[in-house]
């Protein structure tokens, strides 16, 4: 999410008092909400009825009278003369009389009981009420917590307790329906009993459940659209305190890339690529979209849905063009007040790091890529001899190493003359030597914690419902002094008016402390901590003799940063995020099958930061050169409003279901930002803007609202026989960013399924329980890349870009404007489309689902913004053009297996499997191709990805190393055919010439002379597949869990090889244990070049395919070990249910990667490109769960 900044106002003491005030009173309102979940129905008569019948059905005035009230009645049709003609007219008149009434000239009469149902019986016949008691076990015995208990055809009913009790008040002869989810229902018939054992047989099957598919649900059975269900205990086996990092492997057809980083991002694709610029999926939370569900704590969802065809996700219109994924947050249920406690501690461990020489291997190497490079071996810390010697001291005074037996050198390490603030004379740092060799990377990092806590309280009753979520989660990084620390609080609560009204709301409020600590954005570029310990010389210790910070002041170390005290000098750095997120709704049941839907929602966020910099005295480039203060704030909020009516009737064999509806959503956002140097103290307590020097002092700010969108959508599902299936979607989008011709896109979909299963000839086939085919073709738009200004040329101003010297006497600058953006308002709605077809299915008595899809999606109109020609000025933003297409191809698969064996053993199995191939088909015309994100070209020699026509998207490319040069002869070989070629005899068969162990490139343009055309696509950073496997046994108590998830095939580049396996790259740092397996005259037989301390276009100075390495990997990603305790020990201490685990996370990753973790992200434009990413880290964790 982008993010705005407010005034300084904001937090102010007075605006503070205000915020707080404000956020306590929130609270107690939310409290006050929770409460009046236990207020009491009204008494009988307070129930006045008005009602005026003629000639109407006996069974029809009791619906009236239902629906008019909340009471239900219940009576058998063999005794009660339904079909009898009625007239009754009453006006406020209390609910006895009405009955009274009503009954007066019939053979009946009535009794109300406690639960608000009304059971009408023969005269004559009394009308008994017992109460009736139970247990629900399951096949094993073991007692089923949350099981639904309910008075057939009526709303009265409750839940079990955690031994699977229950306790009802029923009418003699009543009739019980026992439900719960993943077990098939069962109808009981009490009688007179009031005791009752009933066991529920386990189903696999999810064909009767209901799924969040959009604005409504569907029948899992009836969907024939693609989407993926996931339910909230399958997410929370990993305590990975995000979703999204959680359902990685769990969905198919969804690609997931991670980062062990606290706070961290996730890269989830669905289906691959479908834009140059926009390919994260729309998240919808209860209903509100957003683009961040990094405050939502995964203990808060109930289900994940995943809409990955146009069928499914079109009715979201523009926002979903890169797929929606659905999220359902928890609901209270009738029932006393359940508590429940989630609490889990564990460690995380950083892992081995990079293999890097020891000191003495580096000298040595040193002084061998000095003699391959026809050099005489010197260096000002290794000395000049014929064999290099480590210093005792790499700083003292001066840039060069000293020996302290020496005599001459020895006075020079005196503490006395040690000195590192210029304010008290010249600077003399003392540094020692460590000679065995600092790890950097294991100085940087450390074992850390992790733990997290969630309490919550769920109950209500029929007219009213709740459920409150406390969450506190705190991981502490492997880097030193990062962190994550979020609290979240969410209240749910739904209230029942009649029977026919429901009113509702889903608030969140989080607070999140997650400050950027060092150079940040770990995983992201070279400055990070990690790219610091991978190029730091391991002869520099941490600290000095003083225990201050060491580093490459010294001659000969390059200039890389001390890791940790970038680390620990910014551990006072601030970022604090709330967040308000939620909705309030309305359903009103109409006459006529008729619901009305209405929800207003959204959210608003604030955030504050603030960030310190030093002097950092111990460095080459001394940056920063004197202590600063940056602090800023911003502020943000969005409001969606949508409005539904739906129709819904079964006509017979017929059931239709029409949906209309109208959304609107806006928002608006701003930020300041202001900083200023050598502040008074360096204290943080006392640290502000106000106590720097006043002539260093900044302060920008900026904003507007966020894009509008306006949409109308409608949907309309009918059903035959449940066998054959069709439905249709379509949405109008309106986008303020596009000209007026543009501004409104329509976008269809339809689908169809047939449910084979259904079938006469099916009947017979006893081991398929269900068996559909569907197929769909849908449109979906996307305005996401276009900016808020495109309708409008946009000018700015400043002092060097924007300035002119009228009289040319040096004095006379004035400042004007300058281009600053351009507009497009022909720009139109990208568009992809997409065909899908799927079987579902479901066989062998409901143990084993299956689920199979082909799919096609092709985007059009691609916006992008290609930069202009340098004759229009310099822009910042160029216009956004629709420039090319498309398409990707792909397989999604998944199954699950449950089932029991021998005596007390129970298992379950599932699998995932993800394929997609995308490949580009037009960038624009005469246009073949355009280079991705471009960070890091100017140390490589050029753009390490491509977009190129015919390729995937941010392909690999550059030159294809065939092999290293073997011998001079060969070399003379090569050059004599380029010279042949052109008929000049300086030619090279490389550009700037070859020596010997260096890259031999492929000829691909075959004209004997590597140019710029024999570059090439070297790799592609999209899988060929990705699986995840689940698996889960059990025995009596004792279960155990394993999560596995894999990639197959796809490239990554590997950007940390140009810093430690060529000297000439970065002289004096850090030199990867690679290098030990080099080419030299006696070890040929190798692929890593020659260590040598030249640069050349053969060597280090071009990108090639040295850098593409294969990214598959397998990683266990969770291993559990549970054990739930018996009832009857718990029940004496007031605990309903007690289960304690054990796990280990991200246990072992098998492959064949060369850098920190093959699980490598970044942006769409340079994905898979790894500058020191942020390892997915280990961890050991015990945790438990307890029910009151």
């Amino acid at each position: 999410m982008k993010k705005w900044f407010p005034h300084p106002a904001f937090f102010e003491e007075k605006s503070t008092k205000k915020i707080w005030l404000g956020m306590k009173l929130s609270f107690i309102l939310m409290l006050a909400t929770c409460l009046q979940v236990s207020a009491k129905a009204y008494s009988q008569n307070d129930v006045r009825l008005t009602l005026d019948l003629h000639k109407m059905k006996l069974s029809k005035v009791f619906s009236k009278i239902e629906k008019e009230s909340a009471y239900r009645f219940l009576y058998s049709d063999d005794l009660v003369p339904v079909n009898k003609k009625i007239d009754l007219q009453v006006v406020n008149t209390p609910l006895p009389e009405v009955l009274n009434t009503l009954l007066a000239k019939t053979d009946l009469h009535y009794k109300i009981l406690s639960n608000n149902v009304i059971v009408i019986a023969k005269k004559g016949t009394a009308i008994q009420q017992h109460e009736v008691t139970g247990v629900v076990r399951d096949v094993h015995g073991n007692p089923l917590i949350g099981v639904t208990v309910q008075v057939k055809g009526t709303n009265t009913g409750t839940v079990t307790d955690a031994q699977g009790r229950f306790s009802l008040e029923v009418p003699d002869n009543a009739v019980l329906t026992i439900s719960s989810v993943g077990y098939e229902s069962q109808d009981v018939s009490v009688g007179t009993r009031t005791s009752l054992n009933i066991t529920l047989q386990a189903s696999s099957s999810t064909l009767n459940e209901l799924v969040v598919t959009g604005y409504t649900t569907q029948v899992q059975k009836n969907i024939t659209g693609a989407v993926s269900s996931v339910n909230g205990s399958q997410l929370t086996t990993i305590p990975m305190g995000n979703a999204q990092k959680q359902l990685q492997g769990k969905v198919s057809g969804v690609t997931i890339t991670t980062s062990g980083e606290p706070g961290g991002s996730s890269s989830v694709r669905i289906r691959g690529f479908g834009s140059f610029t926009s390919n994260d999926p729309l998240y919808v939370v209860d209903g509100v979209p957003t683009s961040d569900i990094s405050n939502i704590s995964p203990d808060d969802i109930a289900t994940i849905s995943v809409l990955k065809d146009a069928s499914t996700a079109s009715i979201y219109g523009a926002r979903a063009f890169a797929g929606v994924i659905l999220i359902t947050t928890k609901q209270g249920k009738a029932g006393k007040l359940t508590v429940n406690y989630d609490v889990s501690y564990g460690k995380q461990y950083p892992g081995r790091g990079f293999d890097i020489m020891n000191p003495t291997q580096t000298a040595e190497w040193t002084w061998n890529a000095m003699k391959a490079s026809g050099q005489t071996p010197s260096h000002p810390q290794y000395g000049s001899g014929a064999t290099p010697v480590l210093p005792d001291y790499i700083l003292a005074g001066n840039n060069y190493g000293l020996l302290n037996s020496d005599p001459a050198t020895a006075a020079l390490v005196d503490p006395k003359l040690y000195n590192i603030d210029p304010s008290k004379g010249p600077f003399y740092q003392i540094v020692k030597a460590n000679k065995a060799g600092t790890n950097w990377y294991k100085a940087v990092t450390r074992v850390a914690p992790i733990q997290s806590h969630n309490l919550s309280l769920s109950g209500g009753n029929d007219n009213s419902r709740y459920n409150v979520q406390l969450g506190y989660y705190n991981q502490q990084g492997i880097v030193l002094e990062t962190y994550l620390k979020r609290y979240t609080m969410r209240a749910n609560t739904e209230f029942t008016i009649h029977n026919r009204v429901k009113v509702g709301e889903n608030i969140q409020m989080a607070l999140k402390d997650n400050p950027t600590i060092g150079n940040g954005n770990v995983g992201g570029n070279e400055g990070n901590a990690f790219g610091w310990s991978y190029r730091e010389n391991p002869l520099i210790p941490v600290y000095d003799i003083m225990g201050n910070y060491a580093g490459t002041r010294a001659a000969g170390f390059n200039n890389p940063q001390n890791p940790v005290a970038d680390q620990e000098r910014t551990k006072n750095n601030k970022s604090l995020t709330t967040d308000i997120f939620g909705n309030v709704y309305t359903d009103i049941m109409l006459p006529y099958d008729l619901t009305f839907h209405s929800s207003f929602g959204g959210e608003f966020w604030n955030n504050y930061y603030k960030t310190y910099g030093y002097l950092q005295y111990e460095n080459k480039e001394n940056n920063p050169t004197t202590n600063y203060v940056y602090e800023g704030a911003s502020y943000g909020y969005s409001w969606v409003w949508t409005n539904t009516l739906t129709f819904e009737h079964q006509y017979g064999v017929h059931h239709v279901k029409i949906l209309l509806g109208q959304e609107a959503l806006g928002g608006h956002g701003g930020n300041v930002d202001v900083s200023g140097y050598n502040p008074f103290s360096a204290d943080p307590n006392y640290t502000t803007i106000n106590t720097t020097q006043s002539n260093g002092r900044t302060a920008t700010d900026g904003g507007g609202p966020y894009a509008t969108i306006y949409s109308l959508f409608a949907q309309a599902n009918y059903n035959y026989k449940d066998k054959y299936l069709l439905s249709g979607t379509v949405r109008r989008d309106g986008a303020a960013v596009f000209g007026e011709q543009n501004k409104y896109g329509i976008f269809p979909a339809v689908s169809a399924g047939w449910r084979i299963s259904g079938e006469n000839f099916m009947k017979d086939v006893s081991w398929v329980n269900d068996l559909k085919l569907r197929g769909s073709y849908g449109e979906m738009g996307n305005s996401t890349p276009v900016p808020l200004v495109n309708l409008f040329n946009t000018y700015a101003s400043s002092p060097r870009a924007a300035s002119y010297d009228i009289y040319g006497t040096h004095n006379s600058l004035q400042e004007g404007l300058r281009a600053n953006s351009f507009a497009n308002p022909a720009a139109h709605w990208e568009t992809n489309k997409t065909l899908d077809f799927g079987v579902d299915a479901t066989l062998f008595n409901n143990s084993f689902n299956f689920s199979i899809d082909w799919y096609r999606r092709n985007t059009e109109g691609l916006l992008y913004a290609p930069q202009v020609e340098a004759t229009v000025g310099f822009l910042n933003q160029y216009p956004t053009v629709n420039v090319g297409s498309m398409k990707n191809i792909g397989i999604d698969v998944q199954a699950d297996k449950k089932g029991t064996f021998a005596s007390n053993w129970r298992y379950d199995v599932g699998i995932t499997f993800t394929h997609y191939k995308n490949t580009i088909t037009k960038v624009a015309n005469g246009v073949n191709y355009f280079y991705g994100n471009s960070y890091g070209s100017g140390r490589l020699g050029g753009n390490p990805t491509i977009n190129e026509v015919g390729y995937p998207m941010s392909a690999f490319y550059g030159y294809k190393v065939m092999g290293l040069w073997q011998s001079q002869s060969e070399i003379d070989a090569a050059d004599a055919m380029a010279q042949k070629k052109t008929g000049d005899s300086n030619t090279k068969y490389q550009n700037g010439g070859e020596h010997v162990g260096e890259f031999r490139y492929a000829d691909i343009s075959k004209d004997s002379i590597i140019t710029s055309a024999d570059r090439t696509i070297i790799g592609n950073p999209n899988p060929d597949f990705t699986y995840g496997i689940t698996a889960g046994i059990g025995w009596k108590n004792i279960d155990l869990n394993l999560e596995f998830y894999g990639v197959w095939g796809g490239d990554l580049f590997n950007y940390t090889k140009w810093f430690t396996d060529f000297y000439s790259s970065f002289p004096g740092g850090a030199v990867s244990t690679r290098v030990l397996n080099s080419w030299t005259p006696n070890h040929t037989n190798t692929n890593i070049p020659i260590f040598e301390a030249r640069s050349s276009d053969s060597y280090n100075k071009q990108v090639n395919s040295y850098y593409v390495e294969n990214g598959s990997y397998f990683r266990c990603r969770n291993i559990q070990l549970g054990y739930t305790f018996n009832k009857g020990t718990l029940t004496r201490a007031g605990i309903q249910n007690l289960r304690l685990y054990v796990q280990a996370v991200n246990l072992f990753t098998i492959t064949k990667y060369d850098g920190l973790d093959p699980a490598v992200s970044g942006l769409d434009n340079n994905f898979g490109v790894d500058y020191g990413t942020y390892p997915m880290v280990k961890q050991l964790i015990v945790g438990a769960n307890v029910t009151f």
